[in-house]
């Protein structure tokens, strides 16, 4: 059966933080420049018709002591509440953008239980460019649609970003210059551990 592997690269400009009384004086609690969240999605073509077969989530992947990331079956995930809903709701931490299977599980995420999903907002669908694709590490640049080297924001964003870097952390297109350091891990070291 062929199987096909997505890396959504949700790349936020910032981490906002978290907005609890108690992370006033605790540095897991502060924000930063970019924040380098991901989605894996794996499906697969049954009889001729492709179907999620699993979904890698992060939540702070990567991170000292608050690794979350954790593959997910397809019938472990909510999903709409269109019967007919093929795509998994995922559930977004407020302000820290951790990816979470269902409201219950963020509640219960992060150092100390910090991320919350309390208060559900606007349900948006990922937005998927054709020609913000990064191809893979076995293609050559420019035999496909890849994003290779340094990128800048479609928005005008000052920084630039490199997304198979592994040393190149990601700061949200915020100038390198300004921001020299980040919590964020290296998008390449996300996509290398991923066999991507």
């Amino acid at each position: 059966m062929p199987v096909i592997r997505v890396f959504y690269a949700v790349s936020y400009y910032s981490d906002c933080g978290v907005p609890q009384i108690f992370c006033q004086y605790n540095a897991n609690c502060y924000g930063h420049a970019g924040d380098s969240e991901f989605i894996i999605a794996e499906v697969a073509s049954y009889g001729g018709r492709w179907a999620l077969r699993r979904v890698t989530l992060s939540a702070h992947w990567n991170s000292d002591g608050t690794d979350q990331g954790v593959t997910y079956g397809s019938g472990d995930l909510e999903y709409g509440g269109d019967i007919n809903s093929t795509n998994p709701v995922i559930w977004v931490a407020e302000g820290k953008h951790a990816n979470y299977r269902s409201q219950a599980v963020c509640n219960g995420g992060a150092f100390f239980f910090l991320d919350r999903c309390d208060d559900p907002g606007a349900l948006v669908a990922v937005e998927v460019l054709s020609d913000a694709n990064l191809g893979n590490s076995g293609i050559e640049p420019g035999q496909s649609q890849i994003i290779f080297g340094e990128i800048g924001s479609r928005t005008g964003r000052p920084g630039n970003e490199n997304f198979w870097s592994t040393t190149y952390f990601f700061l949200g297109w915020w100038n390198r210059a300004e921001s020299t350091a980040s919590d964020t891990t290296a998008y390449g070291k996300s996509l290398e551990f991923f066999g991507f």
